[in-house]
């Protein structure tokens, strides 16, 4: 998408724009300097396209230690994704959010996914 559709999908308020990093690097494999940079940078780069606060962070592959969700969490965000496919809950972590991939499937194999993903199948 170009900075501008990114910008218009943000002000509908149908969708809430979150960072995923500058390079996607696996960011457990990087120097603390780089680790902010990834972070911070990603955070503030989707900050003046959307003009507003982003909050959310999704790890690059999901991958993630205690010292990356440090980072996320001292950049100022509230929540991360990881990429544990199950089911959001209320005791869910917010900083290891749970989330099941989306393929191209019909209505009647999603709906099939969400059921086995709810009962831990």
């Amino acid at each position: 998408m170009k900075r501008q559709e990114v910008a218009e999908l943000a002000k509908d308020g149908l969708v809430t724009i979150g960072a995923h990093s500058v390079t996607h690097p696996t960011l457990t494999g990087l120097g603390s300097d780089s680790l902010d940079r990834e972070i911070i940078g990603s955070k503030l780069a989707c900050e003046e396209i959307v003009e507003s606060p982003v909050r959310n962070f999704a790890y690059p592959y999901g991958d993630y230690n205690e010292e990356v969700r440090k980072g996320v969490q001292d950049a100022g965000f509230t929540d991360a994704c990881s990429t544990s496919g199950a089911p959001v809950t209320k005791g869910s972590d917010l900083f290891a959010i749970p989330r099941i991939q989306v393929f191209d499937w019909d209505g009647a194999h999603f709906d099939k996914v969400l059921h086995a993903v709810s009962r831990g199948c």
